[in-house]
């Protein structure tokens, strides 16, 4: 799947889900500490026809992406104990999980 053509039907694959009338649609794994942030991804993903799955740190991301096989990984960058980048990079190591697209988020609070 490329970047920017999520849900696009040339670019899913056959571990595509698909819906009660037959779309298909992605299943994108999302990693993040905050709550917030996956609710807000969750929500937007689902109400677009994607099937989102959620991962509260990079140790259970990395868990998640193996059991789940999404199409996607939106993977935050700053976590506590394992980060993003290391995340990533754990998954890119192994051959079974090195061709799913992954995409590195930071939210940067502006405040004050």
């Amino acid at each position: 799947m490329q970047p920017g053509k999520i849900g696009s039907s040339e670019s899913l694959t056959g571990s595509d889900c698909l819906t009660d009338e037959g779309v298909t649609m992605s299943r994108i794994l999302i990693v993040d500490d905050s709550p917030t942030e996956i609710h807000v991804l969750k929500t937007m993903l689902e109400k677009n026809g994607h099937q989102a799955i959620a991962a509260n740190n990079a140790e259970e991301g990395i868990a998640k992406a193996k059991e789940e096989q999404p199409d996607l990984i939106l993977m935050d960058v700053v976590m506590p104990g394992l980060n993003g980048f290391q995340a990533t990079r754990q998954l890119n190591k192994d051959h079974d999980y090195g061709d799913v697209t992954q995409n590195q988020l930071a939210a940067l609070n502006n405040a004050g």
